[in-house]
C-alpha cells in the first residue's frame, strides 16, 4: 500500500501547492511525473502550461494549454489558452475565444474571464461578465469592486459609485474601494463621505494610507486645503513606511542610461507597421489629456499605457545574455546589455505586439509615462516614432504626483524630498535626450494646453503629421475606455482648476521646493523661462 502510486488528482494537488508557493522546480518535477503517469488527465497539462507561462516559456505554455483543452474543453483549460494568447500578444485570437466562451456562472472562473477580457481590451464584455456574477453572487464584495473598475474605465461613473457603495457595505475593510469611490467625482457640500471616512480611519487597527488619501481628496474638493494636506501627509508617510525603496537607485539608472546612449550614429531600418506616438513624461503631467486629444482624431488610436516597449526591451536583453551563458540580475546590467541589441528586431517585435485597433490604425498613441527613460532607445528601434514630452511646472507636477494614490506604482511618490530628487533626475535625462536628438522631441506644456488649447493642439497634430480636425477639441465626448488614474477626469471638458492648485499648499510643499531650487529648477518659486535648455540644431 505504501508504494501504491498517488491518484492523478492527489498528485495534481501537490503540483498546485508547489506552484502556489513559487516552488517552480518542485512543481515542474511533480507535474512531469503526473503527465507521464496519466497522459489523458487534462488538469496535468493545464498545470504544465501554468508552470511554463510562469517561467516565461509562452510558446510552450500555449501548446500545453491547447493539449489540455483538447482532452477536456472545460472553461478552466480554455481560459488558460486565452492567458497564453494574451501573453503572446495574439489579441484577436484571445478575444474570439474569450467571447465565444460566453458568460460563466462560477465566481472564480467568471472573474478570470472578465479579467482576461479587460486585459484584451474588451471592457464592455468584462463589465457584462462582472455584472452577471454580481447578480448571481450579490454578497461577494470583490465582484462589486471589480465591476466598478470596469464601469469607471467605460465612463459609467454613477453606476461605478453605486457598485462601490455595495462593495464597501459588504466589506468596510476594503480601503481601495473607499479611495476609488472618492476619486469618481468632485465631492460637494451635502454629498461627500468625509464623516464616514473619518469614522473608518478611527476604527482601523492598522495603517490605512488609501483612506487618508481618500479623505484628502474629498477635503480638497470642498476647499478644506489645510485639512486636506494634513490627511495626505499622514497617508503618504504610512505608505512610505510600507515599502522598501531608495530613490538613489532610480537616479543611478537614469544617469547610466544617459552615459550609455548618446546620439544615434547610423540610421536604423524602419519597421513595418503604423506610426507610434509616444506621449511621455512624469505621471500626472497631462499625458492622458494629450492622448485623448489624439484619440479623437480619425487617423489615430489611443492605445493607453502600453508596457510593451520596456517589457520587450527586457526580454530581448535577457535572451541575448542567456545565449552567451550570462544572466542579468540587476537593472544596471540590463542597461549595459541593451546597448548591444538588434534594434530592428526590437522595433518590429514592438509593432507586432500591438492590440488590433492600434495595429490597424495609421497612427497610435502609447502613453506610458515612464517611456521617458527610453527615448533614445525608442528612436533606435522605431526611427519613425513621434516623441511627445508633456511637461508641467515642477511644483505642480510634484504636488500632483504626491496627492495621487498609486499604491504599487511610482514608489518615489510618497515623500516630497524623493519626488524632488526624482524630478531632477528626470529633468537631467530629458535634457540629455534633447541634446542627442534635437528636433525629434515635441515638448508640450500642460499650462499652455489648458490656457490656449487650440493652438497647442494644432502644433501637436502638425508635429505628429496629422491634419487638423475640429473633432479633436471635443475629446471629452470620446466614449472609448480609459484605464489610467485620470479615467474620471477625461470625461469632463477641459478645465483649468488643477493648473495652479499647488499654490494652495506652498508652505507645506517647502521640502519639494528646496530640492528643486537647489538644482536650479526654481527661481523665487517660479519656473525659469525654459524647462529644458535650448539646444542649437
Amino acid at each position: 500500500m505504501a508504494n501504491q502510486p498517488m491518484t492523478p488528482a492527489s498528485l495534481a494537488h501537490r503540483v498546485r501547492t508547489a506552484l502556489d508557493q513559487r516552488a517552480l522546480a518542485e512543481a515542474a518535477t511533480l507535474c512531469r511525473t503526473l503527465n507521464q503517469q496519466a497522459p489523458a488527465y487534462a488538469p496535468g497539462w493545464q498545470l504544465a502550461s501554468e508552470i511554463a507561462l510562469t517561467l516565461g516559456n509562452t510558446g510552450n505554455a500555449l501548446a500545453l494549454a491547447q493539449k489540455a483543452a483538447q482532452l477536456a474543453p472545460e472553461p478552466a483549460a480554455r481560459l488558460q489558452v486565452i492567458r497564453c494568447l494574451r501573453a503572446l500578444c495574439r489579441y484577436q485570437e484571445g478575444r474570439s475565444l474569450a467571447l465565444e466562451l460566453g458568460l460563466l456562472d462560477d465566481p472564480q472562473l467568471g472573474a478570470d474571464r472578465a479579467w482576461l477580457l479587460s486585459e484584451l481590451g474588451c471592457f464592455d464584455a468584462a463589465a457584462e461578465q462582472y455584472q452577471h456574477l454580481v447578480e448571481h453572487y450579490p454578497r461577494e464584495a470583490t465582484l462589486h469592486y471589480s465591476l466598478a473598475t470596469m464601469l469607471r474605465y467605460l465612463g459609467r461613473l454613477e453606476e461605478a459609485e453605486t457598485a462601490l457603495d455595495s462593495a464597501i457595505e459588504l466589506n468596510p475593510e476594503d480601503d481601495e474601494a473607499w479611495y476609488l469611490r472618492s476619486s469618481l467625482r468632485k465631492q460637494q457640500a451635502g454629498r461627500h463621505h468625509i464623516d464616514a471616512l473619518q469614522l473608518a480611519i478611527t476604527q482601523r487597527q492598522r495603517p490605512c494610507p488609501a483612506l487618508h488619501y481618500a479623505l484628502a481628496k474629498e477635503r480638497e474638493d470642498l476647499g478644506q486645503h489645510p485639512l486636506a494636506f494634513d490627511a495626505l501627509a499622514v497617508g503618504a508617510q504610512q505608505r512610505r513606511g510600507q515599502i522598501h525603496y531608495r530613490v538613489e537607485q532610480d537616479l543611478a539608472i537614469m544617469d547610466t542610461i544617459a552615459e550609455q546612449f548618446g546620439p544615434i550614429s547610423a540610421p536604423h531600418t524602419q519597421p513595418q507597421g503604423p506610426t507610434p506616438i509616444f506621449v511621455l513624461g512624469l505621471p500626472r503631467s497631462g499625458s492622458t489629456l494629450v492622448e485623448r486629444f489624439l484619440d479623437a482624431h480619425s487617423k489615430c488610436h489611443g492605445a493607453g499605457e502600453l508596457n510593451d516597449f520596456a517589457r520587450l526591451l527586457s526580454r530581448h536583453s535577457q535572451q541575448q545574455a542567456r545565449a552567451q551563458g550570462r544572466s542579468l540580475r540587476q537593472p544596471l546590467e540590463l542597461v549595459h546589455e541593451s546597448t548591444r541589441l538588434d534594434w530592428d528586431a526590437l522595433g518590429q517585435a514592438y509593432l507586432d505586439s500591438l492590440p488590433p485597433e492600434a495595429a490597424s490604425a495609421p497612427y497610435f498613441v502609447d502613453k506610458m509615462p515612464l517611456n521617458f527613460l527610453y527615448v533614445g532607445l525608442i528612436l533606435r528601434a522605431l526611427p519613425h516614432a513621434r516623441i511627445v514630452h508633456v511637461r508641467r511646472h515642477p511644483m505642480a507636477a510634484g504636488y500632483a504626483i504626491y496627492k495621487q494614490w498609486f499604491d504599487r506604482a511610482y514608489p518615489f511618490s510618497y515623500d516630497l524630498n524623493e519626488i524632488g530628487h526624482y524630478y531632477c533626475g528626470y529633468h537631467r535625462l530629458m535634457t540629455h535626450w534633447q541634446r542627442c536628438h534635437p528636433g525629434q522631441i515635441h515638448h508640450l506644456e500642460y499650462e499652455r494646453l489648458v490656457d490656449a488649447p487650440e493652438p497647442t493642439v494644432r502644433e501637436l497634430l502638425a508635429y505628429c503629421g496629422l491634419p487638423w480636425q475640429e473633432e479633436v477639441m471635443a475629446f471629452h465626448r470620446n466614449r472609448t475606455a480609459s484605464t489610467t488614474a485620470s479615467a474620471a477626469q477625461v470625461r469632463q471638458p477641459l478645465y483649468q482648476s488643477a493648473r495652479d492648485l499647488w499654490r494652495c499648499y506652498e508652505a507645506q510643499l517647502t521640502p519639494l521646493a528646496k530640492v528643486l531650487r537647489h538644482a536650479g529648477l526654481l527661481d523665487n518659486e517660479e519656473v525659469k523661462p525654459a524647462y529644458l535648455p535650448q539646444v542649437a540644431e
